[in-house]
């Protein structure tokens, strides 16, 4: 008879991963070791940042209204971009 283990992982994000199994025999006894696989996980990059300002090239104690600080980026054909600023 064939014992059969599934096991999903779902929205693992970025890293790497070792999947382990050990078997155990019906007196108990497990295997000297587990078997493994091992992967990485690299999630696409959808969006890139392709310009910014330099760090601390905005003194931003001193900002104003008047004051523009840019950002370039682009997405992947057919995404659709959107942007926020977080102030600290």
């Amino acid at each position: 008879m064939l014992d059969v283990l599934e096991q999903v992982y779902a929205s693992l994000p970025d890293g790497s991963y070792t999947f382990s199994a050990t078997a155990t025999n019906a007196a108990g006894v497990a295997a000297a070791s587990p078997v493994q696989h091992s992967w990485t996980v690299t999630l696409p990059q959808f969006a890139q940042i392709t310009a910014s300002p330099a760090a601390g090239a905005v003194d931003v104690a001193n900002i104003t209204s008047q004051q523009t600080v840019a950002f370039a980026a682009y997405s992947t054909s057919g995404q659709t971009l959107t942007s926020t600023l977080q102030v600290r």
